[in-house]
C-alpha cells in the first residue's frame, strides 16, 4: 500500500501542475487577445512599471507591484497581509482617462493558518476630485451592523437598499451620485464592491480576472461615469 501511496502522490502532484500551467498559458493567451482588440497593454507576469507622473505609467523603474499598488492607497482590498502580488495587468489610456485592470493576492497568516486571498480588480482614473463613497452588497454581518444601529445610507429605491449598503463621506455627495438612473445601472450591472475618492472609481470582487469581467468591468466604470451629473462633473472637476 505504501508503495502505491509513493507512486500515485507524485503522479498526481505532476498532473495538477501540469493542469495549473496549461490553465495559465490559456490565460495569458486569451488576455493578450482581448488587449490587442482593444488596443489595450497587458503585463501578464508583473512586468516593470512606474508611475513617473500622475495618472501614467511606465515601462521603466519600479516594480509593476509598488508602482499600482501606491495607486490604491486607502481603498480595499489593499494594504492588508503580506505577500501582495500584482499579475495580469491591462491599462489604456482613453480621453483622459486612465483605466487598470488587474489580478491581485495577498496572504494572511503563517504555516498551516495561512490563507491567500484573490481578488480581481477594475479601475479607472479621472481628471476629477471625487469625495469619498462606498457601495458593497448587503451581506448578513451589514444587516447585524444595522440593528446595533450601525446604519448606512439609505435611498427611495427600496430593491437598491435591499441589495447595497453606501458609506460616503457626505451624504449630500452620495444623493447627488447615485440618483434614479445610477442606481438602475447598479442593480443592473455592479460587480463586487465599489469604492470612489480623489481621481480614482475602483470595484473589487472575489476571484480571478478573464475577459468576461474586463468586459463586465468595463461596461460598468463606464456607464458610471456617463451617469454622473455634468453639474457635479462640473463642480469636482475645478476641486
Amino acid at each position: 500500500m505504501d508503495s502505491i501511496f509513493a507512486i500515485v502522490i507524485p503522479v498526481v502532484i505532476v498532473v495538477v501542475i501540469v493542469i495549473a500551467v496549461l490553465a495559465e498559458k490559456k490565460k495569458r493567451e486569451r488576455l493578450e487577445a482581448y488587449a490587442a482588440e482593444k488596443g489595450w497593454s497587458y503585463y501578464p507576469s508583473g512586468s516593470p512599471m512606474q508611475a513617473d507622473a500622475p495618472g501614467c505609467l511606465s515601462k521603466l523603474g519600479a516594480s509593476s507591484n509598488e508602482a499600482i499598488l501606491s495607486r490604491y492607497q486607502g481603498f480595499s482590498p489593499f494594504g492588508i497581509g503580506h505577500r501582495q502580488l500584482v499579475r495580469h495587468v491591462l491599462t489604456s489610456q482613453q480621453d483622459g482617462e486612465e483605466w487598470i485592470f488587474f489580478d491581485y493576492q495577498y496572504t494572511t497568516g503563517t504555516g498551516k493558518n495561512k490563507t491567500t486571498h484573490r481578488y480581481f480588480i477594475g479601475s479607472v482614473f479621472v481628471p476629477l476630485r471625487l469625495e469619498e463613497m462606498e457601495v458593497g452588497q448587503e451581506s448578513f454581518l451589514h444587516r447585524a451592523g444595522g440593528l446595533v444601529g450601525i446604519k448606512d445610507i439609505q435611498f427611495e429605491s427600496e430593491e437598491f437598499n435591499r441589495k447595497f449598503w453606501v458609506k460616503a463621506g457626505r451624504d449630500e455627495f452620495a444623493y447627488h451620485v447615485l440618483h434614479p438612473t445610477m442606481m438602475e445601472h447598479f442593480l443592473q450591472h455592479s460587480m463586487g464592491s465599489f469604492q470612489m475618492n480623489g481621481p480614482a472609481l475602483v470595484v473589487h470582487s472575489y476571484g480571478s480576472l478573464n475577459v468576461k469581467h474586463a468586459e463586465q468591468l468595463h461596461l460598468f466604470l463606464d456607464g458610471l461615469l456617463e451617469r454622473l451629473p455634468d453639474y457635479l462633473k462640473e463642480d469636482l472637476s475645478h476641486r
